[in-house]
């Protein structure tokens, strides 16, 4: 058995320090993006990015892909909403009303004209937050979406034991 060694050719990038005592940047490659993901990246590309490699880069940006907390969050929140559209369409049998003046119109088309309403409407919204899930104010709407789901969830759960 005969056994070739190969040379392994090792480029070690060195980094000097700043002579000066001010902190720099010290990459001396240049960024491979040359501009941010763009707000529909996540859907026009197959780029991989869920997240940032620097904290300072995770603000008000846009990644390739949802993080996993943000696509748990959506699947939830739309697995909700389902829920909720066939509970008022049960409540609406039993004798209740819509309280919502835009559904309400949507339930005079029929039944099946609401739930796709509704999810639509969701989904449309789901998807904008989770396009924005690094900046402040979907990262802030996240928590009390999910809790208003909740609790209409346990306020259909009463109208129905009600009956």
């Amino acid at each position: 058995m005969k056994v070739v060694n190969k040379l392994v050719r090792v480029e070690i990038l060195s980094i000097r320090a700043p002579t000066d005592g001010a902190f720099s940047d010290r990459r001396r490659l240049p960024d491979r993006r040359r501009k941010p993901t763009p707000m529909l990246g996540m859907l026009q590309s197959p780029g991989r990015r869920k997240a940032f490699r620097r904290a300072e880069e995770a603000r008000n940006a846009y990644v390739d892909l949802p993080g996993h907390q943000a696509a748990v969050w959506a699947v939830v929140v739309v697995c909700l909403s389902a829920i909720d559209a066939l509970l008022t369409l049960i409540h609406i049998q039993a004798g209740g009303r819509e309280l919502i003046p835009t559904m309400r119109l949507a339930l005079n088309f029929g039944g099946s004209f609401f739930v796709v309403t509704k999810m639509a409407v969701t989904a449309i919204g789901v998807i904008i937050l989770t396009l924005h899930q690094n900046f402040r104010v979907a990262r802030r709407a996240f928590l009390p979406i999910l809790l208003g789901y909740v609790l209409l969830m346990l306020y259909h759960f009463y109208l129905v034991t009600l009956r």
